[in-house]
């Protein structure tokens, strides 16, 4: 277990006891099961009140707050960072990454002729939906940008296999999936809070997009990508990029203090159920 994973079901909990199905005697004891050790040997635990992080200090508890993201704080920061350390990434295990390259671009190549010469029936489409990711007629940037991200989801989730294992990852996307179950309908319920004002905000985005690019499969591949970015959380690069652009934005706007981290996933909810929804918008989908 590490802090992500730990919040991821800390919030889940949470819901659960707001939601009546879990009595406060459970939800302390599922807290207490949250507790585990850094690799430095320091041990942690979340406090059921509020979330935070308590860290022991061979005698007591004590609120620690230094597990925040301690990286870049703004867009700009990150870009220079990547600009800084780019060369260095590029020629580091060189044979490997060009190695996994080839891979994958023999992968895409195979797979793509075979949808195009098998269901899709060659360049004169049988398959509305496989026009849409074959790059047939007129769709070369859509086509293109599906096959671009789904070589990365797929490559990405492997490395976040490999890196925390299976059940960690599940677990994390469980969390995320019955965090979004639990979220949405409270937010139609409320209709007027703050934070369905964000959800709908985030979804009118959503829905623009969708309408601008006109490719529903595109639109829920993306909305793949975003799930697992959510899950992943500061983890994901996905992820980091979004939550340093709505800093930088309410920093050019003046907003005082740190970014609501539940306001910002919410915002992510809202995208994710526009994105889903995109073959909604359309008579004919795909």
């Amino acid at each position: 277990m590490d802090f992500q994973i730990a919040e991821k079901k800390y919030q889940n909990l949470k819901n659960q006891l707001e939601s009546g199905k879990m009595s406060p005697q459970k939800y302390h004891i599922e807290i207490e099961k949250l507790r585990f050790q850094s690799s430095n040997g320091v041990w942690w635990q979340l406090n059921g009140d509020d979330g935070t992080w308590l860290r022991y200090d061979g005698q007591s508890w004590m609120p620690y707050a230094t597990t925040d993201y301690m990286g870049p704080k703004s867009l700009r920061e990150l870009l220079m960072i990547l600009i800084k350390n780019l060369p260095k990434s590029i020629f580091k295990s060189i044979r490997r990454k060009l190695m996994f390259a080839l891979i994958a671009g023999v992968a895409v190549l195979i797979i793509h002729t075979v949808l195009l010469i098998g269901p899709n029936g060659g360049f004169a489409p049988s398959n509305m939906f496989f026009n849409n990711i074959l790059a047939l007629q007129g769709r070369v940037m859509t086509g293109t940008l599906f096959w671009m991200i789904a070589t990365g989801v797929i490559l990405s989730t492997f490395y976040r296999i490999k890196k925390i294992g299976l059940k960690s990852f599940t677990g994390t996307l469980t969390n995320t999936f019955q965090d979004y179950v639990y979220i949405v309908p409270k937010l139609i319920k409320e209709k007027t809070s703050v934070s369905a004002y964000v959800f709908v905000f985030a979804a009118g985005i959503g829905i623009a997009y969708t309408l601008i690019n006109n490719d529903g499969v595109l639109s829920m591949l993306i909305a793949v990508w975003f799930v697992l970015a959510l899950a992943a959380g500061t983890k994901s690069f996905t992820y980091l990029v979004a939550k340093l652009s709505v800093s930088d934005v309410r920093r050019a706007l003046k907003k005082k203090g740190p970014l609501n981290k539940r306001m910002f996933e919410i915002g992510f909810y809202g995208l994710i159920t526009a994105l889903c929804c995109s073959q909604y918008y359309y008579a004919n989908p795909f």
